[in-house]
């Protein structure tokens, strides 16, 4: 009764979200708040899933912020092999599923970018190719820090990195400290955390450096 009761929470979750569901030019989740206005230019989220979640459960993970907040939210899925991500792939992807929500709403000119994992990896040279389309970046529990474009270097980045993971932390640790002892826009927080899963925390956190950032 347990097990099916769990299945009907999930089926009714993906209903639930099917309205937001795009499956071309690739598997995405794009949403507008409630007070979205056509014509009014509104912040868009671009939100990247670890090896253990898909397009669906990033939506779900991160719609909830995005109605409090009035932001809208883009949730492409990335392709993983493995546990590692195609990222060649991954940003022909992103570059559909950026074309498709620009075509379907008014939104800013630049947009935030938060990634988790390798993803956050991802993010942080996004930003490096394209720093003039982006708002800020979050990398959330990422192992591997790439080296910043001068224009990425100067966007506001926050680095959420977990203590359960020793040596991402320490990768974590030695480039916050880089980008800070230039005098960098970035903040390094520390969770007590293994770093396997998007927690509360890191959404709590992510959205609050967004706000502050368009304040």
């Amino acid at each position: 009764m347990l097990v099916l009761a769990a299945g009907l929470g999930a089926c009714s979750g993906r209903s639930a979200a099917e309205p937001y569901h795009r499956t071309s030019p690739t598997n995405l989740y794009f949403y507008t708040p409630p007070n979205y206005q056509a014509g009014v230019a509104i912040e868009l989220m671009l939100a990247l899933h670890g090896p253990e979640s898909d397009a669906l459960g990033c939506f779900q993970a991160w719609r909830e912020y995005s109605e409090d907040n009035g932001f809208a939210l883009l949730c492409p899925d990335l392709p993983y092999a493995e546990g590692l991500l195609d990222r060649v792939t991954a940003q022909e992807r992103i570059g559909s599923a950026l074309a498709l929500a620009y075509g379907e709403a008014t939104l800013r000119g630049t947009f935030f970018i938060v990634g988790f994992g390798e993803a956050g990896t991802l993010a942080l040279a996004y930003a490096s190719q394209y720093p003039q389309a982006i708002t800020g970046v979050a990398a959330v529990a990422s192992r591997e820090f790439p080296p910043l474009t001068t224009g990425a270097s100067r966007l506001p980045i926050l680095i959420l990195a977990a203590t359960g993971d020793r040596s991402a932390a320490e990768a974590a640790q030695a480039f916050g400290d880089s980008l800070m002892q230039q005098g960098l826009p970035v903040r390094l927080v520390t969770l007590d955390e293994r770093g396997e899963k998007l927690t509360g925390d890191d959404q709590r956190l992510t959205v609050e450096f967004l706000r502050e950032i368009l304040r």
